[in-house]
């Protein structure tokens, strides 16, 4: 058209001047410093690592820098500072969340981690932060002005060029897949803490995803996995004995003496009754997967069999149906019962047992019960009781799962010598608080010894055959201050060693035997004598097969990855092949909820409404013709009523519910209460 001016590209942005040079190539720096700053405790550790590991540092900037240049591509400065700045405070919130968990798990900020954000609120709870408040105030200052005065230099909007977003594409294309565990120098493995100290926050967690994604591309094809899964289904022995009843205690953060007494000079037994009891059984020490942490990977690979680093956290991504023991044991006719006396949010235990083959789930959350504490969290006492009524309750035998929550983390929060009256059981000159770090888990493991001793004495008396697996999930979490301190390791095989025990209230045989972690169930079942699925036999053949001890780096086994791979991301062939169906469809948070009658009383002109429940302890919420009633009231010539409990999730989510009593009327229920 005449007089039209033709279009023309643009490779730089309308007036890109010095300060719009500076706001694209130094905000990446600020970004990087904030990120690194916060996760390693200061803006000069950061800086340190910077100049100690320049390479990585540079790869990390080249992240960020693709991110920064893409928004470039906004036309309005204003917008573009705004942006960065809240990029700023969402890596400074990102670099402290990274600190505490490397602290307290050992483990860095992981992608998959967004699966887990509405544990957050339930997981900072205890948590002893040490942030210095100073220091963020003066880099959000810097970083805040910075990005401001450069919002004032750069005022109104421009026409923007391809080349800055172009640059940024291809910078974040080439780098990524660059990300690697092998580029550090170092296997593949699930200990990331260290990677994370060399590489990196998000270069760390870039490798992490690009090798879980790595792991889901496998030779794989339906006709191979039946074929495989015939082949040890066929070699697979029947069971050699009547299943007994099977508790596997997940203790929390349990050490043994042997391990602790390397560091501290200790002046006593503090667990005579586990020294001596372990002597008579099967026992030795366990590969967890991780480093003072990792609770729910060690808890998968025991119940599963299966390797935690096919996805690093597979209880945060959420299970698919899999085959455990709760499955394997719920199929011999066992009720599978897990118990754990803290707030059941974490992990997606709620979902993650059901799919494992559960029939139901006790926390905190579901009863109304008081329980005693030992310091911060529930006694190990408290959980045994449980599982004893769990076994005393049922007209079958049973596979109660209890995971512990006593001996966690940390351990600074108070000083159990003045508290409770405990000694310090080592000679060793400290810190302050390193010395009632290691003081309060002292008392703390006498505790879990005593508790222990009461437990197996009850098993001793019980009429039917119990086998218990005991096991640490990691060694405790006393923090990496402290770990230095002390000397212990944070990376290495020592550091991920853990003890364990296969007791029986019958017979028992004394065998010394180290394990991985996903091993442990195919140990226990074997020990039992109902060692028959195809996949747990599998694996204890291999691991009888093994004479070296364990270590980080067991080489690979293609049948065994090919069934794990089929099991957690493919399409699940060998499952249909043996005619497995691993998820409980009768699954119950709280276990059975049942209605037995309701009772109603007149107050103030109005019928209040009491439900009676088989178990009296269950938490719930009344429903009064399909809505929820806070109060439990209703008129008092109301009819027709319909009435229910329920038990419902943080997020409103239906956990469980109780069959439904109706009424013709309101006198009616008050005539049955025998209410005037």
């Amino acid at each position: 058209m005449r007089g039209q001016k033709p279009m023309r590209i643009r490779a730089l942005p309308e007036r890109f001047g010095l300060a719009d040079a500076a706001l694209t190539l130094v905000g990446p720096l600020f970004l990087l410093l904030l990120l690194e700053g916060f996760t390693r405790g200061s803006a000069a550790e950061a800086l340190k690592w910077i100049a100690r590991f320049p390479r990585m540092a540079c790869v990390n900037y080249g992240l960020f820098l693709g991110v920064c240049l893409l928004i470039g591509a906004v036309g309005s400065y204003r917008v573009r500072a705004v942006v960065t700045l809240s990029l700023g405070f969402v890596c400074a919130a990102l670099g402290v969340c990274n600190r505490y968990k490397l602290y307290y798990r050992m483990e860095p900020l992981l992608f998959t981690d967004a699966a887990q954000l509405g544990e957050a609120a339930h997981a900072a709870t205890g948590l002893q932060l040490d942030i210095d408040l100073g220091e963020i105030a003066w880099i959000a200052a810097a970083f805040a002005a910075a990005i401001l005065l450069c919002a004032v230099m750069m005022r109104g909007r421009r026409r923007g060029g391809l080349l800055l977003p172009l640059a940024g594409v291809g910078l974040v294309t080439v780098l990524w897949p660059l990300c690697t565990f092998s580029l550090l120098g170092g296997e593949v493995n699930t200990d990331l803490a260290a990677y994370g100290r060399e590489g990196g926050t998000l270069y760390t967690a870039v490798a992490a995803e690009n090798n879980r994604r790595e792991t889901l591309r496998v030779d794989y094809s339906e006709r191979e996995v039946r074929e495989r899964y015939r082949a040890l289904a066929e070699q697979t022995p029947a069971a050699e004995a009547e299943c007994p009843n099977v508790i596997l205690v997940l203790s929390e953060s349990f050490a043994d003496e042997i391990w602790l007494g390397q560091y501290l000079h200790l002046t006593r037994e503090l667990t005579p009754f586990y020294n001596e009891m372990t002597r008579g059984c099967r026992g030795g020490r366990l590969y967890a997967p991780k480093v003072g942490g990792g609770t729910s990977e060690t808890e998968f690979e025991v119940l599963t069999g299966l390797r935690s680093k096919y996805s690093y956290n597979p209880y945060s991504m959420g299970l698919p149906p899999v085959n455990s023991l709760a499955s394997v044991l719920r199929n011999k006719g066992l009720r599978a019962t897990a118990i754990h006396l803290n707030t059941g949010v974490y992990y997606n235990r709620y979902a993650n047992l059901r799919m494992e083959g559960f029939d139901a789930f006790y926390t905190t959350d579901t009863t109304t019960r008081t329980f005693e504490k030992t310091g911060q969290y529930v006694s190990d006492a408290e959980h045994y009781r449980a599982a004893l009524a769990q076994l005393n309750a049922t007209e079958e035998r049973d596979f109660v799962f209890v995971i512990t929550m006593q001996n966690h983390g940390g351990y600074a929060y108070d000083d159990f010598r003045t508290t409770f009256g405990a000694d310090t059981p080592f000679t060793d000159r400290l810190s302050q608080k390193a010395e009632r770090t290691a003081a309060n888990y002292c008392w703390l493991l006498g505790e879990s010894d005593r508790a222990l001793e009461m437990f197996l004495n009850k098993l001793e008396a019980f009429e039917e055959p119990v086998i218990v697996a005991f096991f640490g999930d990691h060694i405790p979490p006393f923090g990496t201050d402290v770990y230095e301190e002390l000397g212990v390791a944070q990376t290495g095989d020592e550091s991920h060693m853990t003890p364990y025990f296969v007791w029986s209230n019958r017979e028992n045989t004394v065998e010394r035997a180290d394990l991985y972690a996903w091993e442990l169930g195919a140990y226990l079942l074997s020990a039992a004598g109902v060692n028959d699925d195809p996949f747990f036999h599998y694996i204890e053949q291999v691991r009888r097969e093994r004479e070296e001890k364990p270590t980080g780096a067991r080489e690979d086994d293609a049948l065994y990855d090919l069934l794990s791979y089929d099991a957690l991301f493919g399409a699940q062939y060998a499952y249909a092949e043996g005619g497995l169906t691993p998820e409980n469809e009768r699954f119950q948070i709280g276990g059975e909820m049942r209605l037995l009658e309701v009772r109603a009383r007149l107050e103030d002109g109005q019928a209040v409404l009491e439900p009676v429940l088989a178990d009296p302890t269950q938490a719930y919420e009344l429903e009064i013709n399909g809505e929820i009633s806070a109060t439990g009231r209703v008129d008092a010539d109301a009819r027709n009523l319909t009435v229910r409990c329920v038990m419902r999730g943080f997020s409103g989510s239906l956990w469980n519910q109780s069959n439904a009593l109706e009424a013709e009327s309101v006198e009616a229920l008050l005539a049955q209460s025998g209410a005037p």
